[in-house]
């Protein structure tokens, strides 16, 4: 570096004399508190400085966190293409659409022919039970999250509705559509009050509405949200419950990193643990579709559950309101 400055001061000793005394300056400033190269010198000489961008900041995703034991894990590697997952209906190992392993699980409701033809079936998806016999206690809590993939063509609208009772009856089905399609679903060991993270839709209407709900149906208190699932892109999905009779009790709802809410209180009945999880359950007023192709499939990848019981555990992540969660980022092979 001297000898830098000794040429420098050989070479114009005068006509850049001011400049000179502004190198040597900056070269003891630069010796004692940056790591600017050589190259800086030259840059001062034409009257520039070194620019720190070291505080250029971009907001980041929360850091995966593998570092619970999952109660659940599915990332759909071990699946053979067009083998059914777990048994549920029109559930299978799909390539059409897959997050992480090459394959997922491609889901397909049931609506049958277009009006007026009589067909179409409620149930879709299915449920599991937890493994090795396992239950949630009460007061305990348990972290679903899935990632989904839902093209702009699914069809998010029911058949019949208030309205429609004989149009029902004489397809032999229920007119018991409303707002709500039962979605992300656990179930307890006593009695039938499940709980519930559903989207909403609309009778015979193919996009789905822009709100989505939590509720126990022991408390019949829902939570509802404004918010439009994303179309044509990966995304997660997450409902934690802390598991209660009593006002302690909590139902949580996350849409990707973003925390949705919450419903405080009671979410089962005394007595009563959880027992399952599951995706889709019972589409009141059956699936519509107008018959144009993509109205009946949607993807599933990426399903962890945790659980502060004895054994597992609980996630440690936090979103920017101080809620722990599952991040979106985390993924089964994190865990292996």
């Amino acid at each position: 570096m001297k000898v830098l400055i000794i040429r420098l001061v050989t070479f114009e000793r005068y006509k850049y004399k001011k400049y000179i005394n502004i190198i040597y300056m900056t070269f003891h400033f630069i010796k004692k508190y940056t790591l600017c190269s050589i190259f800086g010198l030259i840059i001062v000489l034409s009257l520039t400085s070194c620019v720190d961008e070291s505080n250029e900041t971009s907001e980041q995703p929360p850091a995966s966190d593998e570092s619970f034991i999952p109660l659940v894990a599915y990332d759909m590697a071990t699946g053979l293409q067009g083998d059914s997952f777990l048994g549920w209906r029109k559930s299978v190992y799909d390539d059409g659409q897959a997050l992480s392993s090459g394959k997922s699980i491609k889901i397909s409701i049931s609506p049958g022919e277009p009006l007026p033809t009589c067909s179409g079936e409620h149930r879709f998806g299915g449920k599991a039970l937890f493994p090795q016999g396992v239950v949630i206690p009460q007061g305990n809590t348990i972290w679903f999250r899935m990632m989904l993939y839902i093209p702009n063509t699914f069809s998010f609208g029911h058949k019949y509705s208030v309205g429609d009772n004989a149009e029902a009856d004489a397809c032999g089905q229920n007119a018991d559509g409303n707002r709500w399609i039962k979605w992300m679903v656990m179930s307890p060991d006593v009695g039938t009050a499940r709980i519930y993270l559903m989207p909403s839709g609309s009778r015979r209407i193919i996009e789905g509405g822009n709100e989505v709900r939590i509720i126990s149906e022991t408390l019949q208190a829902p939570g509802d949200f404004e918010i439009d699932l994303p179309r044509n892109e990966w995304f997660s999905l997450q409902v934690a419950v802390k598991v209660s009779s009593n006002e302690d009790g909590f139902i949580k709802a996350w849409l990707n990193d973003t925390f949705l809410g919450e419903v405080q209180g009671k979410n089962i009945t005394s007595g009563a643990s959880l027992k399952d999880w599951g995706l889709g359950d019972y589409w009141n007023g059956i699936p519509w579709t107008d018959g144009e192709a993509g109205r009946t499939d949607f993807w599933v990848d990426e399903i962890i559950i945790a659980s502060d019981i004895n054994g597992f555990g609980a996630p440690t992540t936090k979103d920017s309101q101080g809620n722990v969660y599952i991040a979106s980022g985390v993924r089964v092979a994190d865990f292996n």
